[in-house]
């Protein structure tokens, strides 16, 4: 936080659907890396293919792909 910025915020506002917001120090989300892999997804050439659990030694982690959509 720069507690230098003497900035006051007038008109406060929900992130618009193309919008991801998170604090520098914030550790990601599931969730949020999901929402933001589905709006990729969503809206370009790219499709995220997540990897199954069970190829993973700790079944607690995710992890995914991102390749180009066939045409």
């Amino acid at each position: 936080m720069n507690y230098d910025d003497k900035r006051i915020i007038i008109n406060s506002r929900q992130p618009a659907e193309n919008e991801f917001v998170l604090h520098e120090q914030v550790t990601m989300s599931h969730a949020w890396v999901k929402d933001l892999m589905s709006y990729i997804e969503r809206n370009s050439n790219l499709s995220v293919e997540w990897i199954d659990q069970e190829h993973f030694v700790e079944r607690s982690m995710s992890g995914f792909r991102i390749v180009k959509k066939d045409d």
